[in-house]
């Protein structure tokens, strides 16, 4: 479907889409970023003040300006988004970007082990050139430790005892 999307883009029969992410645009689409066809309207995630990639990649290459946060732009227009929402809106993009490469370790495994697997694994991920060998491939790599990953399933365990922020979450995970 990401293809279509991307040739009907390319066709002029579309005007926007989400394909334009610094995460996959400048292998996928160089070309979009040479033209200047991408224009950020939003951002969603992290405060670009804690994304200094995402920062460079907006005004550097794309030469736009860093664009608002999605729930200021609901805001503007009169959509007031709810503590709730927002935690399982964090739960979300912490499944989909942070818990994509995570493994879980059996109950019983004693602390020393588990402190090499969480030592290793973080080492890899901030390893410059294994880093710069994913960046090749249009892999970026993103870390979510264990502490991460914990405060936003412990805020979005709390959000989804609301049944409706169950279902939103479901809708955002793609599992409706």
């Amino acid at each position: 479907m990401a293809r279509q999307i991307a040739a009907a883009f390319d066709r002029g029969e579309i005007v926007g889409t989400s394909r334009g992410n610094y995460t996959s645009a400048p292998s996928l689409f160089p070309g979009w970023i040479e033209e200047k066809l991408i224009v950020p309207l939003f951002t969603w995630g992290a405060d670009p003040a804690d994304d200094p990639v995402f920062v460079d990649y907006v005004e550097n290459q794309l030469g736009a300006e860093v664009p608002p946060h999605l729930f200021d732009v609901l805001a503007q227009i009169g959509i007031e988004v709810t503590d709730g929402q927002k935690a399982v809106f964090a739960l979300t993009e912490t499944v989909n970007d942070k818990l994509s490469r995570t493994f879980i370790l059996p109950e019983g495994v004693p602390q020393d082990l588990v402190d090499v697997w969480v030592e290793s694994f973080a080492a890899t991920i901030g390893d410059p050139e294994f880093v710069a060998a994913a960046a090749l491939l249009g892999r970026p790599v993103q870390y979510g430790g264990p502490e991460s990953i914990i405060e936003a399933l412990a805020a979005g365990s709390v959000a989804l005892e609301d049944p409706a922020l169950q279902e939103l979450f479901a809708t955002l995970a793609g599992a409706e």
